[in-house]
């Protein structure tokens, strides 16, 4: 549970960042107004700022955007000693079950799963199993000493 409650700190650091390059480094967005007045979208807070003028029935998932508006880039103390904490825990947990049961590879449920292959810096691939009755997406990880 520790794993899944600071991913979120690490998810609103990195979710911060990537918005910010990303409208920094490949578009400038100048949204139209229906008063024919742009708005021009630069960061994050540009992003909150045009929500909290022209809110949704949807709401945007505002309560995140907010969340990761708030903080610093990804040199923060804290960020970096989750992010660290986080990998060699999920390292350490794939790592024992590969070496005690001897496996290649693990297929798991996609139900927050997803967060410790991909915390430990491990090689995962989801996919997509439909039978007559559902849809179940499985996650499969594999070992970092996994020769293919």
């Amino acid at each position: 549970m520790l794993l899944i409650l600071t991913e979120f700190v690490i998810y609103r650091h990195e979710f911060h960042h990537g918005i910010n390059q990303y409208l920094r480094t490949k578009v400038r967005t100048n949204l139209k107004l229906h008063n024919g007045l742009p708005f021009l979208i630069r960061n994050i807070q540009d992003i909150v700022d045009f929500n909290t003028r022209f809110p949704s029935p949807e709401g945007y998932n505002q309560e995140k955007i907010i969340q990761s508006s708030l903080v610093d880039g990804l040199q923060n103390a804290t960020y970096q000693a989750i992010r660290r904490t986080n990998q060699e825990g999920a390292k350490a947990y794939l790592n024992g079950i590969f070496q005690k049961y001897k496996l290649d590879a693990i297929m798991l449920p996609t139900n927050n799963s997803e967060l410790v292959p991909d915390a430990a810096g491990f090689p995962h691939i989801t996919v997509a199993h439909i039978n007559l009755e559902s849809l179940a997406v499985l996650l499969i990880a594999f070992s970092p000493d996994f020769k293919h």
